[in-house]
């Protein structure tokens, strides 16, 4: 909007055929829409938080004991809102028969990928782009592991800052 306001950056001569400078009403129409599109796209209501931080967390090879094993991410604090733009997992064991990647979101819920005999060492990559509001977290879980089975996890994205 900057270049808009540089009056003295236009023409100041009517070339025939090409360009009409604004007069001193049409400014005034434009130094209106400038100010109403300001109000719009920089002040808008609309928008209730902004971007504060990049969101990234990694579970270390975790060694697992033996059956189910579920591991968490962090939780979102009060007054914030993550958006989880990607996951990936990899597991490294040859006796885990499913691997869940999933997400609290609030109170409820919510299985964002499941796969049935995961294959040792493949890395499991998703970007889903999830929003976890306050109290919100992310999980992965094995079923079946040996002891000693190991899973690592990474989540990523951004944070905002709820006002």
């Amino acid at each position: 909007m900057q270049y808009a306001r540089q009056r003295d950056g236009w023409v100041s001569e009517y070339e025939s055929s090409t360009y009409l400078i604004p007069d001193d009403a049409a400014w005034g129409d434009i130094d209106s829409i400038i100010a109403d599109l300001e109000k719009t796209l920089m002040g808008n209501d609309n928008v209730i938080w902004g971007y504060s931080d990049v969101y990234g967390e990694r579970l270390e090879e975790l060694p697992l004991p033996a059956g189910t094993s579920t591991k968490y991410s962090t939780t979102v604090p009060a007054g914030e809102v993550w958006v989880v733009t990607g996951i990936s997992a990899v597991v490294i064991s040859a006796s885990i028969t499913r691997l869940t990647l999933g997400a609290y979101v609030g109170a409820a819920w919510m299985d964002v990928y499941g796969v049935e005999s995961p294959v040792s060492r493949m890395h499991y990559v998703l970007y889903p782009a999830l929003r976890l509001g306050p109290g919100g977290r992310m999980l992965s879980q094995v079923r079946d592991a040996t002891a000693g089975d190991t899973l690592a996890t990474s989540w990523w994205g951004y944070k905002m800052t709820i006002p």
